[in-house]
């Protein structure tokens, strides 16, 4: 890793790197929007074949696992995601996608939920 940025030189070669690198986990092409990257489709049409069969190998469920199982902490793991959630929601109310309004929703009944029994003494609580 450098400490300091690149020059404008490699940062527009790095750029274009990462663009053709891009389309090729895509499986596509430059088209009509770049037209100076489509000397890059020749070789993206060599490299789609092997690009393919990376993602196939890395997204496969075949055969036995590499490595032992991680346990995961559910609650943790949703307690996490609540208070993501509850952090962001006005950001996150904004959205046009329904299932995050729901999301939110679920939230913000879960917050009340806390709150009720955070206020409720012992007693209370075993009462109910």
């Amino acid at each position: 890793m450098r400490t300091e940025h690149p020059n404008e030189q490699t940062r527009r070669t790095l750029t274009l790197i990462a663009k053709t690198l891009q389309v090729l986990a895509n499986l596509g092409s430059f088209g009509i929007k770049e037209l100076y990257m489509a000397p890059m489709n020749d070789y993206i049409m060599t490299q789609t074949d092997k690009m393919t069969d990376f993602i196939d190998s890395v997204a496969s469920t075949d055969g036995p696992a590499t490595s032992a199982p991680v346990p995961v902490d559910q609650a943790y793991e949703l307690a996490l995601l609540q208070q993501y959630i509850s952090s962001n929601k006005d950001r996150l109310v904004k959205s046009n996608r329904e299932s995050i309004k729901t999301i939110v929703k679920v939230a913000e009944k879960v917050d009340r939920t806390i709150d009720k029994y955070d206020k409720m003494d012992l007693a209370s609580f075993l009462m109910e």
